[in-house]
């Protein structure tokens, strides 16, 4: 089997590696780090110690979801898991071309420039390099573990960065308080594999290298070195998440800061020219989602003022007078801006737009449903804050102000990340995570401070810094004991809140329904695996399921059907479609559908109440919750010439709404109905007819155009039929016979209907084969283009005479079976050539012989046996022998004596005649 070149690399590596791992360097290594251990101190252990159980915690709170199952968590990962998946199957650089038909139909999706590699890229190298040291592993089982790794890495990322900022306590609260935040475990936890376990690692990477390398402490070759890897990470950030233009822009903001207030310094410039540089050279060229038009991005254009700042700044050292230096800098910063506006207001440079326009300017969420209509998208507010952080926030503020009392470089940067992250989260609640970690280093600083006095309290010594003397304290150790006892009552109770937000199990295993099964009800609410899994097992390979777009990634991914729109959100215009269509009567609904070759249409309901055939409320955790989405997304829509409104109408008293579908061509209105009153959706609806018909059986009428086929076991996920009836005809092409064994022959034909044309979506055809005409035993199940409904399939038949048919089994309400006529195929044995030899030609009795035999061509599993004749007349069976080789040989005690022949036989199958070997002739005395 040929090897990928990523393989055949890590087998190189794991041998050049065997040179050096062997028992002897290891013994070495092993008598090293004990003489290493035995120098360690006492305090060094014990920081080790407690680092470690941090990171031991961190493990465990984030592997609590597995109570539940080995699944990956809410929409997004799986999204995640395709892309590493196809990585694994198919190399690195194929995922640059790769066109996905699976979601998106019909037009599908262009992976590269529609999302970002980074994640995926790792997931699926970790899988390359376990599977190249010899660990059978899954792509999907790394990809369920990984957020736990990247969340207890970045747990580690953050002690080191605050460490550096303040010192090893501050480093040590912090990735505490990161391990135990409800915000960071939640996004880190098994199977969430999103962008933001591998982001906020390398956002925090990003920062801590940038920092190292501006240290005045740094050497040149240090500088260079962490400004390279800062770099680096910011590419790779850019790569990964979206969010990567915080990070970028925040150092941006920093930089500028410094200059303007005349802390810029060489290693600044330096590490600023060096870091930003590897990040534009590499990012646009490497990240096809970004591209060379992210040049023209303010958000990126910014680097080039902090260049600037950074620039004039030094250069305006060599001029004699202060007034000089902040006129030139003022000069400067006020032609970059201006030169910024023209290009802007000339449309050169694009400004942000979509949902981090609305992350900048939260007031204009309310123009953009689609983002509007997402719950992490929602703002968040103080109440929100204190459930993500809890008492911790109160640390939190008095780390702030001793930062602001210090006000050293690092400071700065602390109060500039706190400050913008606190309104990029307070606009988008989903980015509390970015807040995160700046929150809980400096609560991590206002916890090492205030625990000072105490410490000194315990050892029973006060430093009075007006007196600058050591004395004895009159204040007993209870004080002390005391301020701690404080400090761990502000934090327990943001730790509990922690766990329970990890102790929580995976969006499809409750179907999404904010709950937690009790104990020996794990998937009690499993609801949507059960239907994709029915999804996957009963519905043709080619079908596309009209689903709304929160599902499409579960569609593709686990369900392996097409959906139209999914999680992106890319393209709001076909979304909108999904949503006038579901909220249309079936006039209007069914040639949408069958515009997008729709074969099943999958709805999401929470019913309460109420036995099967009766009368239920809703829960609204479904598409009863988000129809009315639906209705402002589809609002003002398209279909042919035809203008789609839905009209709101809410009473304060009654606490309801009545909604209209007004439709207009041009300016007259040819339609309008009541869709929904008293806040439910009416059977006017295609949707309001699912949900009706799925909650009350009989007495709802039954239309043509839908057949319910799934319902999952607590009514939640329903699928339906679309049928669109029509007659099909099947024709195969003639087919080359008589061939040999071993050749193959195709099968090809076209799958239309009656009339010629194309049934307008791919179709599974079964190629059949009987050898009577009357039992038909199915090859396999091949799909007809959609382009003109021909089909190909290339068959290695085994020998025999066969009739051979295509059969099209046609889709029950949407197409008729067909079948073609019935074409005979006859395929010829071959010949098989055996041959044998002895070791010995000559031998005494008892003495062991070895016979060798080959087999031309080799049938792998072939029986063949071992003869001998003293009469040429009759044989005795010496062994039989199963072939798996084209060489074999056996080594015989000799038990008879006198002249003899030994041949190999062969008795030949339905693929090959029988063979017989030319005999060996046999002396035994």
């Amino acid at each position: 089997m040929k090897l990928s070149a990523t393989r055949r690399a890590l087998r190189k590596l794991r041998d050049f590696l065997g040179k050096y791992v062997n028992r002897e360097v290891l013994a070495e290594r092993v008598q090293g780090s004990r003489k290493a251990l035995s120098e360690i101190s006492r305090g060094t252990a014990l920081e080790a110690f407690a680092l470690g159980l941090v990171v031991v915690i961190a493990l465990a709170v984030r592997l609590m979801p597995i109570r539940w199952g080995f699944y990956l968590n809410e929409f997004d990962p799986y999204l995640q898991w395709r892309m590493a998946q196809y990585v694994v199957d198919h190399g690195f650089l194929a995922w640059f071309r790769w066109h996905d038909t699976m979601s998106w139909y019909p037009y599908g999706a262009d992976m590269p420039t529609w999302n970002l590699y980074g994640e995926a890229f790792v997931v699926a190298a970790i899988t390359m390099f376990l599977r190249g040291v010899g660990a059978n592993v899954a792509t999907f089982d790394v990809a369920v573990v990984f957020p736990v790794v990247a969340g207890t890495l970045t747990v580690l990322a953050a002690y080191f960065l605050g460490k550096d900022i303040w010192g090893k306590g501050v480093g040590m609260f912090t990735a505490l308080f990161l391990a135990l935040n409800a915000s960071s475990i939640g996004r880190t936890q098994l199977g969430f594999l999103r962008h933001e376990p591998l982001g906020i690692l390398l956002m925090i990477l990003i920062f801590l290298f940038f920092r190292r390398a501006m240290s005045e402490n740094s050497s040149t070759r240090r500088t260079i070195m962490y400004a390279t890897l800062a770099g680096l990470s910011l590419y790779y950030l850019a790569a990964s998440w979206a969010a990567a233009y915080f990070p970028l822009d925040l150092l941006v903001l920093y930089v500028i800061v410094l200059g303007i207030m005349g802390r810029s310094s060489k290693k600044l410039f330096l590490t600023y020219s060096i870091c930003m540089g590897i990040f534009l050279l590499f990012t646009p060229f490497l990240v096809p989602k970004l591209g060379l038009g992210s040049l023209t991005n303010l958000s990126w254009l910014a680097v080039i003022a902090g260049e600037v700042v950074l620039l004039v700044r030094q250069t305006s050292t060599y001029l004699e007078t202060r007034r000089m230096q902040l006129l030139t800098l003022a000069g400067a910063s006020i032609a970059t801006v201006a030169v910024v506006f023209v290009l802007s207001y000339f449309n050169i440079i694009s400004n942000p737009s979509g949902k981090f326009y609305a992350v900048l300017n939260p007031l204009v969420r309310g123009d953009i449903p689609i983002i509007q209509s997402v719950a992490e998208h929602q703002p968040a507010t103080w109440g929100s804050f204190f459930y993500e952080f809890g008492t911790i926030l109160f640390l939190t503020l008095f780390g702030f102000f001793f930062i602001l009392q210090r006000g050293r470089n690092d400071d700065i940067f602390l109060v500039l990340w706190g400050v913008t992250s606190v309104y990029f989260a307070a606009s988008f609640v989903r980015l509390t995570l970015i807040l995160a970690p700046a929150f809980l280093i400096l609560a991590g600083i206002g916890a090492v401070e205030l625990g000072k006095p105490a410490v000194d309290i315990i050892r029973e010594a006060v430093i009075y810094p007006k007196r600058k003397t050591r004395v004895i304290a009159r204040i007993g150790r209870e004080f002390g004991v005391a301020i701690f006892l404080i400090l761990l009552i502000l934090v327990v109770p943001s730790f509990w809140r922690a766990v329970q937000a990890s102790y929580q199990p995976a969006t499809i295993v409750t179907s999404s329904i904010p709950t937690i099964p009790s104990g020996g009800n794990e998937l009690r609410y499993a609801d949507w695996l059960e239907a994709l899994s029915w999804m996957r097992e009963n519905t043709p390979k080619g079908s596309v399921v009209f689903a709304w777009w929160d599902y499409g990634y579960w569609i593709t991914a686990l369900g392996d059907r097409r959906s139209l729109a999914d999680n992106g959100t890319q393209n709001a215009t076909q979304i909108g479609m999904i949503a006038q269509a579901f909220l249309s009567n079936q006039t209007f609904a069914m040639p949408t559908l069958q515009r997008y070759n729709v074969s099943y249409v999958a709805i999401f309901i929470t019913p309460s109440g109420g036995g099967q055939g009766q009368q239920a409320t809703f829960q609204g955790f479904g598409e009863d919750g988000k129809w009315y989405w639906m209705a402002r997304i589809g609002n003002n829509t398209m279909w042919n010439n035809y203008k789609v409104v839905f009209l709101e109408k809410q009473d304060p008293q009654a606490q309801s709404s009545t909604y209209y579908r007004v439709i207009y061509n041009g300016t007259q209105v040819v339609g309008n109905e009541t869709i929904a009153d008293n806040n439910k959706l009416n059977d006017k609806t295609m949707l309001g007819y699912m949900m009706d018909r799925a909650t009350l059986q009989t007495q709802v009428q039954q239309i043509p155009y839908f057949t319910q086929s799934f319902s999952s076991t607590n009514r939640y996920v329903f699928l339906f039929n679309v049928n669109y009836v029509t007659e099909t005809e099947i024709k195969l092409r003639p087919i080359r016979s008589p061939i040999d064994y071993g050749q193959n022959v195709s099968i090809a034909g076209n799958l239309t209907d009656k009339n010629g044309r194309p049934l307008g979506t791919v179709m599974g055809v079964d190629v059949e084969y009987s050898p009577n005409g009357q039992t038909w035993n199915k090859v396999d199940t091949i799909p007809a283009a959609e382009k003109d409904g021909s089909f190909n399939f290339t068959w290695t038949p085994n020998g025999g005479k066969y009739l051979v048919r295509a059969n099209y089994l046609g889709t029950e309400g949407i197409f008729v079976q067909s079948t073609s006529d019935p074409q005979q195929l006859e395929v010829r044995r071959l010949n098989i050539t055996m041959t044998v030899r002895a070791s010995t030609t000559t031998a005494t009795l008892g003495q062991n012989v070895t016979f060798y035999w080959n087999m031309e061509p080799l049938v792998k599993g072939a029986n063949v046996t071992l003869f001998y004749t003293l009469d040429n007349r009759t044989y005795q069976k010496i062994k039989s022998f199963i072939m798996t080789s084209p060489s074999m040989n056996y080594t015989w005690k000799v038990t008879v004596s006198g002249t003899f022949r030994v041949l190999i036989a062969f008795a030949g199958n339905e693929n090959y005649y029988e063979a017989l070997s030319a005999p060996v002739m046999m002396k035994v005395a």
